[in-house]
């Protein structure tokens, strides 16, 4: 009888540590699983806008959107696209697209686009049209990420600026 209520015994422990080793395996798994998404959060390249200014060339009427994008990541961006054009409405006008194949972490590259003042003149604050940046990249683990921001042209203290509207990031 000893020996039957000690084989039972032995078998429910047996079950017990087989239920325990799983459910502590599955724990760690989703440990690693979340530890792994923070790392490719903290790791990964973020692309943004740092500056979007008007640079005016005197006795023509057309001036350049200079735009300034940096990573502020700790890796490197690859297959950085920047998609630049002018709402009205919904309609895209001046689409244009330019690749630049790598940014590295903390490097800023600048963007020149030629418009006509006519045009800049089309995007004062209330209007509803804005020059819109959209950029495209993936971080070191190939995740696509991307930016965009909707901006406006304001004169302060004579000089015609871009003020940002709004800007978040996209997936």
């Amino acid at each position: 009888m000893k020996e039957k209520t000690s084989s039972k015994i032995q078998a429910i422990c047996a079950v017990v540590i087989v239920i325990l080793t799983i459910v502590l395996g599955r724990n760690n798994y989703s440990i690693l699983e979340q530890q792994k998404k923070e790392e490719q959060i903290q790791y990964r390249a973020y692309v943004s806008v740092v500056g979007a200014t008007v640079e005016e060339i005197q006795q023509q009427k057309e001036v350049f959107l200079k735009l300034t994008i940096k990573n502020g990541g700790l890796t490197p961006a690859e297959k950085v696209t920047i998609v630049t054009y002018v709402t009205m409405g919904r309609e895209r006008i001046g689409e244009s697209t330019r690749s630049n194949s790598f940014l590295q972490p903390n490097q800023s590259d600048v963007y020149l686009k030629k418009i006509k003042i006519d045009e800049l003149d089309l995007l004062k604050k209330d209007s509803g049209n804005f020059y819109v940046i959209e950029i495209y990249y993936e971080d070191y683990a190939q995740n696509e990420h991307g930016f965009i921001g909707k901006y406006y042209s304001a004169e302060i203290d004579g000089v015609k600026n871009l003020m940002v509207e709004s800007g978040m990031e996209i997936k």
